[in-house]
């Protein structure tokens, strides 16, 4: 059986790992508002490359404006609880420093190509939707955010597929059998719980931008949890005998129902 690599992280409470929405949306929010500080800031030597230039990057910005009003004003407030009220002018400092550094080093047909990109990046902005930043910044931020929790929601039906085999295996062997000591399941299953919780909240704030995420993790939470409860059922607190019979019920259950997807 494939074995869990954060057991570690067993005993963890589940409120250790917090689902934090708000991070995806700014993550979406506040690029929109860096570019558009940056286009105001570079309007004028990029009108001094080409006066057409400054001209397309002030029909962007108006354009970026009216489809994004809402959102920037957004992106704004992200970027202030990054940095901070006092921190914004220099960040608009650092924006067009960099930007015109980069055009320092190109020649005309470079600080062309500079100005044109910001361009094109203001006209694509203002055809995207809401929608569709923040369902590419949550795209991003849960792989980040997977990774470094060592968690893969999307394997979590059967990861309690295979605790729910590993439980019925043990209870038939009399103790934990070949399948291991049973603090082990015990251990493996809480991690699993905690894991399927953090997966629920992240299925929330994403739900409540409208994007879905599949996944029943309340039934994987519930199975673990009562899987770790019988694979010591003395710590339960409950009578063991009814501890595990509930386990060893919901075990079958979880492996005669089909996989959810």
């Amino acid at each position: 059986m494939p074995r869990f690599r954060w057991i570690v992280l067993a005993t963890l409470p589940v409120w250790f790992w917090p689902c934090h929405a708000q991070e995806f949306v700014d993550d979406a929010l506040r690029p929109l508002f860096h570019g558009a500080l940056l286009a105001q800031q570079v309007r004028g030597p990029c009108a001094e490359v080409d006066p057409a230039l400054g001209d397309a990057i002030d029909a962007g910005l108006a354009r970026l404006n009216d489809s994004h009003r809402a959102n920037l004003a957004a992106g704004r407030a992200a970027a202030e609880r990054r940095v901070g009220p006092q921190g914004m002018e220099h960040l608009a400092g650092t924006l067009a420093r960099r930007f015109g550094e980069r055009l320092q080093r190109q020649d005309t047909a470079g600080k062309r190509t500079e100005c044109a990109t910001l361009v094109t990046w203001l006209e694509t902005s203002a055809a995207r939707t809401r929608q569709a930043l923040v369902e590419e910044s949550f795209r991003k931020w849960l792989a980040q955010q997977q990774q470094a929790r060592h968690i893969e929601c999307a394997k979590l039906a059967g990861t309690a597929r295979a605790l729910s085999r590993r439980l019925l295996a043990a209870l038939d062997a009399g103790e934990a059998g070949s399948q291991g000591p049973p603090d082990l399941l015990r251990a493996d299953a809480r991690t699993a719980e905690q894991a399927a919780a953090w997966c629920l909240q992240v299925q929330a704030a994403a739900a409540r931008e409208g994007i879905r995420v599949p996944g029943d993790f309340a039934r994987v939470r519930e199975t673990a949890r009562m899987i770790a409860d019988a694979a010591m059922p003395q710590l339960s607190g409950r009578d063991p005998a009814a501890v595990v019979r509930r386990a060893r019920e919901r075990a079958l259950r979880y492996l005669a129902e089909r996989d959810w997807v």
